[in-house]
């Protein structure tokens, strides 16, 4: 036999063998964990509401119409923070008839140092005040959620908030620079609700209304969980705070 045959006849062999090799190995993942994050850990939330931007302000209506629904609503919070990656920042605002947050005032990076703080701190909080048709808590909720500068915001909420809110907002955000998600928590008036959605729409988010049948069942179960999209909406840009 020729050299050059028994170098096709070998070459061939080989192309035969790697094949058959990698047909054994397993098939490389379709998606790579987000940065920071072991691939076994869920993807943060809250309330369904997806927390993957880089930096997130939640915004929390902790007044006393919440008071039957709030440790639903500080669980959620909960759950939320423990599954954010540590390469992602976050602030947790909360308006009553007055605006505190849990933690500073400002984004700080979710390590477990800075989530054990939240725990501890979130079980302190009461649902009490009063904010029914008032602008100036909420206002004042998202000057402070703003100068944060978040990729994205999610407000949540039970009642009723100054009709001039959705305008604040517009004003906040030009250019649309923050993604907003709203959250109408067990709640059937129509206004309100009109009005979340559209905070949402104005500002590349998503509107969501979770009846309070709903409260504190699994994700899967929650049929009745109303969502509306923006279909301009993107996904909140990474910001460096």
């Amino acid at each position: 036999m020729k050299r050059s045959q028994v170098l096709c006849v070998a070459t061939v062999l080989l192309a035969f063998v790697v094949t058959a090799y990698s047909q054994q190995l397993p098939a490389p993942p379709t998606t790579a964990p987000a940065e920071g994050r072991p691939a076994t850990q869920p993807q943060a939330k809250f309330f369904e509401a997806g927390l993957q931007a880089a930096s997130v302000v939640l915004i929390i209506d902790h007044s006393g119409s919440m008071l039957d629904n709030f440790s639903f609503v500080t669980s959620e919070a909960t759950s939320a923070v423990k599954a954010l990656s540590p390469t992602q920042y976050f602030a947790v605002v909360m308006v009553s008839d007055r605006v505190t947050t849990i933690g500073p005032e400002t984004l700080q990076r979710a390590t477990p140092d800075a989530k054990a703080a939240f725990f501890d701190a979130i079980r302190n909080e009461r649902a009490e005040g009063q904010n029914d048709d008032l602008l100036a808590p909420f206002q004042k909720a998202f000057e402070l959620a703003f100068r944060m500068k978040p990729a994205t915001i999610v407000f949540l909420t039970d009642g009723r908030f100054g009709g001039a809110l959705p305008t604040v907002i517009k004003g906040l955000n030009e250019g649309k620079r923050v993604r907003i998600d709203t959250i109408a928590l067990a709640s059937e008036d129509p206004e309100y609700r009109d009005r979340l959605a559209e905070i949402a729409k104005d500002n590349g988010g998503e509107f969501r209304f979770v009846p309070e049948h709903d409260l504190g069942k699994p994700a899967e179960t929650k049929p009745d969980v109303v969502i509306i999209r923006d279909p301009n909406a993107r996904r909140g840009a990474p910001a460096k705070p």
